[in-house]
C-alpha cells in the first residue's frame, strides 16, 4: 500500500471528501499548515492511483485558483 499526504485548501475540502468517499479511499486528517490548509493522508494500491491522480488535479485547481 502507498501513502500520499495531500493540503488541501479549505475551499474544497467537501468535493475532495466527496471523492474520497466515491473511491472509498483510506485516509486520516493529519493537522493543517500555517497557511490553513488540512492536510490529509491518503492510502492506496497500485489500482487506485487514478483515483490519487484526480485528487491531486483538485487541489492543483483550486490552488491555481488563489493564484
Amino acid at each position: 500500500m502507498k501513502t500520499k499526504e495531500i493540503n488541501v485548501p479549505v475551499i474544497c475540502i467537501a468535493e475532495f471528501a466527496d471523492l474520497l468517499a466515491e473511491y472509498d479511499l483510506t485516509n486520516e486528517i493529519m493537522g493543517s499548515t500555517e497557511a490553513g490548509e488540512i492536510i490529509v493522508e491518503v492510502q492506496y494500491e497500485k489500482e487506485e492511483r487514478q483515483a490519487v491522480f484526480e485528487l491531486l488535479e483538485l487541489v492543483e485547481d483550486y490552488s491555481a485558483d488563489d493564484n
